[in-house]
């Protein structure tokens, strides 16, 4: 691999390490921010897309493999999601401010049952 690609490679895997991290531990706390996990969340994700068309464009790995890869991700995205509403009281304790707390628990149960329907 080229060095340009070695370095596109490591500023993703930089970027999803920083927003896994920066999440729920200090200075960040990413979870306490307005939106801020649902973003840490939202950039994680598209740097895995990023990065596995970079990889699938750079013929490093198989076009097969977003067939696999994706439907989990997306699975693990939601699933995050649907733990963000079931921390809503412990959230709301930490003085978290993320969709569950923002939207109101009936329209966020709307949200998680309509999100993997669409």
């Amino acid at each position: 691999m080229q060095l340009d690609a070695m370095i596109y490679c490591f500023l993703h895997i930089f970027i999803g390490v920083f927003c896994s991290l920066g999440y729920s531990l200090k200075p960040f706390r990413f979870k306490t921010r307005f939106m801020g996990g649902e973003l840490a969340i939202l950039f994680f994700y598209i740097s895995i897309f990023c990065l596995s068309n970079f990889m699938i464009t750079k013929s490093i790995l198989s076009i097969f493999v977003p067939l696999v890869q994706y439907p989990a991700i997306t699975l693990a995205s939601w699933a995050i999601m649907i733990n963000l509403y079931v921390d809503v009281e412990d959230d709301k304790r930490d003085n978290s401010c993320s969709s569950a707390i923002v939207l109101g628990e009936p329209i966020t149960a709307i949200l998680l049952v309509a999100i993997p329907v669409l």
